[in-house]
């Protein structure tokens, strides 16, 4: 099994490089040139590391007029400390990390379908499919695309930790908490976001894990807290609260009438 997964991420890995292969070769394109070749956050003797967690993305003060609020300190450090005090302005360094992380990032998302899908070979394709999309091409072949790799390796690495804190043998409200996990997935989260601003979009969706790996125990807790509502009021309990309470049945997409009913009961709880 170990060796099946070393050949699978093996294979990731070689093919997520090799079709940016050419890539290597390029220099400075577009936004590039605002972004590192005319930043002065990239230079350790210009600017310090507080001056880099004030500053935006193209290395003028956040609260410029002039700036448009891209707050991205953690993708103007990995080219600081990783490219720029190694080897300058030469942009053959800064590709092949680009690179690197696009590969780093399909072998996370191969484990990602690993936790949600059983047959091995549909993860496999699945982020075969994700490393030679030509989606990624302009994030891998743009240096400053680099902000978008960051952030979803943050972003994957956000899910994995964090389901390993929601797992089935701890349920979401025990009181039992891993919270060196949890502060690891907040870390994670943090990352994503201060790579690039959709990795906010991580805290969604581990909510959205969450309640789908305990959708059961969600609804039969917000069931006993409605009909508890009602009873306190003095009104009656309706007939489908009572059988879904009683016969704890699981829900099901094509159940509509259960599915409208939970959605209708959670939506109830938020406003009261």
């Amino acid at each position: 099994m170990a060796v099946t997964l070393l050949q699978d991420c093996t294979l990731l890995l070689s093919i997520s490089c090799l079709i940016y292969f050419n890539s290597l070769r390029g220099g400075f394109v577009f936004d590039d040139h605002r972004a590192i070749l005319s930043n002065d956050d990239l230079d350790p003797e210009k600017t310090s590391l507080h001056e880099v967690l004030v500053h935006d993305f193209w290395g003028g003060h956040m609260n410029r007029e002039q700036s448009h609020k891209s707050y991205r300190p953690m993708t103007i450090l990995s080219y600081r400390y990783i490219n720029f005090i190694h080897h300058k302005l030469d942009p053959y360094g800064y590709h092949v990390v680009n690179v690197l992380f696009h590969a780093f990032a399909c072998v996370l998302f191969y484990w990602f379908c690993r936790l949600y899908v059983r047959e091995r070979i549909w993860c496999l394709f699945a982020a075969l499919l994700f490393a030679v999309h030509s989606v990624h091409t302009e994030v891998v072949a743009n240096i400053v695309g680099r902000a978008e790799s960051l952030s979803c390796i943050f972003f994957l690495l956000t899910i994995l930790s964090y389901t390993q804190v929601i797992k089935p043998t701890v349920s979401m409200y025990s009181s039992e908490v891993k919270w060196p996990l949890v502060l690891l997935t907040i870390f994670f989260a943090a990352s994503s976001m201060l790579s690039k601003e959709q990795g906010i979009a991580s805290l969604a969706v581990c909510g959205a894990i969450d309640v789908l790996i305990h959708w059961d125990s969600v609804v039969l807790r917000c069931t006993e807290k409605f009909r508890k509502h009602f009873i306190k009021n003095g009104k009656g309990i309706p007939v489908d609260i009572c059988l879904c309470q009683q016969t704890k049945k699981t829900f099901k997409a094509c159940d509509l009438k259960f599915m409208i009913l939970r959605i209708s009961m959670l939506l109830y709880l938020l406003l009261v």
